[in-house]
C-alpha cells in the first residue's frame, strides 16, 4: 500500500509464525527508473502458528492477521505490536474479509463465521503480555460476535463479506458457494459446534467439484455490480456468478490453470480478472 516519500509498504506472512514489513522505493539511474531491494522494518511476532492471511485497514495504521493458533490478532503499525487478540473461534482460522464500515467475517475449520466489528478496538494500544485485562477480554469474545454455523462438519476454506456488510460468502470441501444475509435474525446466532444442519443459506451455488479457496465481491462501484461473485477452487476453475440468475448457475467459468485456484482479484473497475493458483502461474 502506497505511504509518503515516494516509498510503498509491503507486509508477509508464513509458517514461521511471524509478519514481517517491508520498505520499498524506487530512484532514477541514467534517466531510468530502477527499483530497489525491499528493506525490512518490523518483524511483529505473537501467533503461535502459521499465519495464514494478513491485511492492513484503518488507513494503514492497523493490521488484522489470522492463524492456524485459532486466533485473529490487531497489531498497530506504528507502534509494531499487537493490540489486541481475538478468540472467536476453536479451530484453525483460514481467512477474514473487512467491510466498508469495518465489519468483519472470519471462519475457519471449526465451521463458524464470526460477524464482528473491529471498530472499538481501534483506539487501544500495545499492552504487555504480563498484564491480566487483556486475557480477562479475550474470555468474552466469544460473546462479542454473531455466528452463521457454516455446515455439518464441513470447514470454512474461504470467505468474503461485501462491501456493504449485507452479504457473506462462504465456501467449502463440498464446493458449494453458500451465501448469507448477515441481517436476517435467523442467519445470526451465538457460537455453536453442535448444529447439524447449519446456518440456511440464502443462495447454495453449485458448480465447483472440489475446495472452494477463494471468493471475492466486487469492490463498491465497480463495474460488475454488487450481484457478481467470483470464485476459485481445487478443480481449477475460476467461475463468475451472478446472485439475481434464477438458475443459479455460473454465468461463466474460466479453465487456464493447471492445478488448484488460490487467489483472485479484479484489476480496476474493468472486466480484467488476475488469478493465481497452486501451479505457480498467474494469469490475467
Amino acid at each position: 500500500s502506497p505511504s509518503s516519500m515516494g516509498h510503498q509498504s509491503l507486509v508477509t506472512a508464513g509458517r514461521d509464525t511471524s509478519i514481517l514489513t517491508w520498505t520499498t522505493s524506487s530512484a532514477r539511474v541514467g534517466g531510468k527508473r530502477r527499483p530497489l531491494v525491499p528493506q525490512q522494518d518490523h518483524i511483529l511476532r505473537y501467533h503461535t502458528d502459521w499465519v495464514n492471511q494478513v491485511e492492513t485497514l484503518n488507513h494503514d495504521r492497523h493490521l488484522l492477521s489470522c492463524s492456524n493458533d485459532a486466533t485473529l490478532v490487531l497489531w498497530s503499525l506504528e507502534e509494531a505490536a499487537h493490540v489486541y487478540r481475538f478468540r472467536f473461534h476453536t479451530d484453525y482460522v483460514k481467512g477474514f474479509s473487512i467491510s466498508n464500515d469495518l465489519s468483519v467475517a472470519s471462519g475457519g475449520f471449526d465451521g463458524q463465521v464470526a460477524i464482528w466489528d473491529i471498530k472499538p478496538y481501534l483506539n487501544r494500544h500495545h499492552q504487555s503480555t504480563t498484564s491480566s485485562s487483556p486475557e480477562r477480554e479475550e474470555e468474552d469474545d466469544l460473546l462479542a460476535a454473531s455466528y452463521i454455523t457454516f455446515g455439518a462438519r464441513e470447514s470454512v476454506y474461504s470467505l468474503d463479506l461485501r462491501f456493504d456488510s449485507k452479504l457473506v460468502v462462504a465456501g467449502g470441501t463440498r464446493g458449494i458457494c453458500r451465501v448469507y444475509d448477515v441481517h436476517r435474525p435467523a442467519a445470526r446466532s451465538h457460537y455453536s459446534t453442535k448444529s447439524k444442519s447449519g446456518t440456511t443459506p440464502l443462495l447454495s451455488l453449485r458448480g465447483h467439484t472440489s475446495t472452494i479457496r477463494s471468493l471475492k465481491f466486487p469492490p463498491k462501484g465497480h463495474t460488475m455490480g454488487p450481484s457478481c461473485l467470483l470464485s476459485g477452487s481445487s478443480d481449477n476453475t475460476s467461475k463468475i456468478w451472478d446472485l439475481r440468475s434464477p438458475s443459479h448457475k455460473a454465468a461463466m467459468t474460466i479453465r487456464c490453470h493447471r492445478d488448484s485456484v488460490w487467489t483472485q482479484s479484479l484489476v480496476g473497475n474493468g472486466l480484467s480478472l488476475l488469478s493465481g493458483g497452486r501451479d505457480g502461474a498467474v494469469y490475467l
